[in-house]
């Protein structure tokens, strides 16, 4: 993975470039070591980065797609931090994580159904055959 250093400042320009107010360069470090160390167990792996506000349904919902790890690595109340958040993670996985064939986000993030939840989700599902599920 990439050098500290060089992650805050690529990040810092992400969130730039992003116009971000709601989520900080400590939050989103503190998140994208999560998933580097998720998918140090599983390298050359497709994965998703996505947002939800009911991880038990959306968990269950990539289980028929062969995405067996499915893991919270960030939550809030807001839905502004959490589409930036996920816009954020996105970006950097697509451009600057050495991960960039292995994501399999097709949007950008930021999508998706709006609701009233009280609290919203950013997870990583990787897919993996069954006999390599945790």
């Amino acid at each position: 993975m990439n050098t500290p250093n060089f992650t805050k400042v690529r990040l810092m320009a992400i969130l730039n470039e992003l116009d971000a107010r709601e989520i900080t360069i400590q939050k989103a470090l503190a998140t994208i070591s999560k998933i580097e160390n998720i998918l140090k167990e599983h390298e050359n792996t497709p994965f998703i980065i996505g947002k939800t506000d009911n991880p038990k349904q959306r968990d269950a919902s990539y289980d028929s797609k062969e995405y067996h790890i499915f893991e919270i690595v960030f939550s809030d109340s807001s839905l502004g931090a959490i589409d930036e958040m996920e816009k954020c993670l996105i970006r950097y996985f697509k451009v600057e994580g050495t991960t960039a064939d292995d994501i399999t986000n097709e949007n950008d993030g930021g999508a998706g159904r709006k609701s009233d939840s009280l609290m919203y989700y950013i997870y990583v599902a990787v897919k993996t055959s069954n006999n390599e599920n945790n």
